[in-house]
């Protein structure tokens, strides 16, 4: 019902905007034409996004192997998946520990609990939402952050705001197999790709970044160059004006008035 609706609504629009190839790929099928879809990504501008300045107060975990994720942490996001690589992780990284910012109180317990489960518990720290020098904060203390999303029908049409933000703050990332996260990190060379849902391989890959120090930095590097090139918001900004100038034009605004003719 929903692809039903999503479909007629496409169909009747004036320009699609998407934020991945795939989820052009994805509405092509619906028989929306190609030349009315835009991409315009999910991509951060190295010119306004700043971190505030570090603040002065205890390090966060010290002597620990910081594996963090922030965002929300609705099923889809995988966070359950890393949850579960941390009995595997003990063995292998004993001071790992793997922090998430973002959570809502309900959320916070709910992974607790799934940490308690698995025994784990001391392994896991687990934050609501929170300011972002406390973000800045996480980051800063991270060896590695993780985007390990679930391979679903939405998150293989769409890409997380904060891996760019991570690129840009020079931080290991690590994710998961979903299409598009899997593009940018072969074509960027810059983030380490596990199995998407598959504890076993995310335990693997962490401990291939833990081991080896100098392919990390290598990655690193490459992720900000990228994200302050083709993966910089100022080429998506550009697609974006493009878009609105042409609706600007007087045969954009006849299309508008007709698509909201037929949405009416």
């Amino acid at each position: 019902l929903y692809r039903h609706h999503e479909r007629r609504a496409l169909l009747r629009c004036a320009r699609v905007l998407v934020v991945t190839p795939e989820a052009a790929e994805r509405i092509y099928r619906y028989g929306v034409d190609p030349q009315r879809v835009a991409l315009v990504s999910n991509t951060e501008s190295p010119a306004t996004f700043t971190l505030p300045r570090r603040q002065s107060r205890e390090p966060i975990h010290p002597g620990r192997f910081i594996v963090c994720y922030v965002g929300d942490v609705d099923p889809h996001r995988g966070v359950d998946t890393a949850i579960a690589a941390l009995p595997l992780l003990r063995a292998r990284i004993p001071h790992v520990m793997l922090c998430v910012v973002g959570a809502e109180s309900a959320q916070k317990r709910a992974l607790e609990a799934h940490a308690q489960r698995l025994g784990v518990a001391d392994l896991l720290d687990v934050r609501t939402v929170q300011p972002a020098h406390e973000v800045q904060r996480y980051l800063q203390a991270s060896a590695v952050c993780v985007v390990p999303h679930e391979d679903l029908e939405h998150t293989n049409a769409s890409v997380p705001h904060r891996l760019f933000q991570y690129m840009l703050c020079r931080v290991p990332v690590l994710v998961s197999s979903c299409a598009p996260l899997a593009r940018i990190a072969k074509e960027t060379g810059g983030a380490f790709v596990f199995r998407a849902s598959d504890p076993h391989s995310l335990a693997q890959t962490l401990t291939e970044m833990h081991d080896q120090p100098r392919r990390v930095a290598q990655c690193v590097e490459r992720a900000f160059a990228a994200a302050h090139g083709p993966y910089s918001f100022e080429h998506d900004a550009a697609r974006l004006r493009e878009v609105y100038a042409q609706l600007s034009e007087p045969t954009g605004k006849a299309r508008v008035r007709w698509a909201a003719k037929e949405l009416n």
